[in-house]
């Protein structure tokens, strides 16, 4: 079983990765949005991921996002960031009965409040963290804000669509 999540989560990470370089990387929207899906690799992974991995696979995924975009470490320490603070946050909305074994931070696992409140929460995180070291003072707090509210709005509307796409998929196939 646990080979089974490892596969999936491989290629689930081969394609996000891949969509962010061909696709999102490559979508202008303005100088205000750059939607970072990428991070979904990291906040979605099983509960049960050890600590270490998902610090290291935050590292690899911003390591490749900064080596395409020639950001030099800015979203490998956002992402960095994410996957350390990521037990913490899924700690704070955990249930009192604590979580079902094998549950993933999903959408239908979690429930519509806990997982919006998580994935706007990780994405909001990494967005304010990725901005505010990219403009270094540069710019206003508000504009840095403006930009993180609206990279994680594009950024959850796009992981929730990805989320009812996946499990109606799965419907079918059952």
């Amino acid at each position: 079983m646990r080979r089974v999540w490892i596969w999936n989560a491989l290629i689930r990470a081969i394609l996000a990765i891949a969509l962010q370089l061909l696709v999102f990387n490559n979508l202008y929207l303005g100088t205000v949005l750059n939607p970072t899906i990428y991070v979904y690799i990291i906040i979605f992974l099983p509960l049960e991921t050890p600590f270490l991995l998902l610090i290291l696979l935050g590292f690899i995924l911003g390591f490749i996002e900064d080596m395409a975009l020639g950001t030099w470490g800015l979203h490998m320490m956002a992402a960095t960031l994410i996957a350390y603070t990521r037990w913490r946050l899924i700690k704070v909305l955990e249930p009192r009965d604590g979580y079902e074994a094998g549950i993933q931070p999903k959408l239908y696992d979690f429930g519509w409040g806990p997982y919006l409140t998580y994935s706007l929460t990780s994405v909001f995180l990494f967005s304010i963290f990725l901005y505010l070291v990219e403009s270094l003072g540069t710019i206003g707090l508000w504009r840095i804000i403006f930009m993180a509210l609206m990279n994680t709005t594009v950024v959850v509307f796009l992981i929730v669509v990805f989320e009812i796409m996946r499990k109606k998929s799965n419907r079918g196939n059952g």
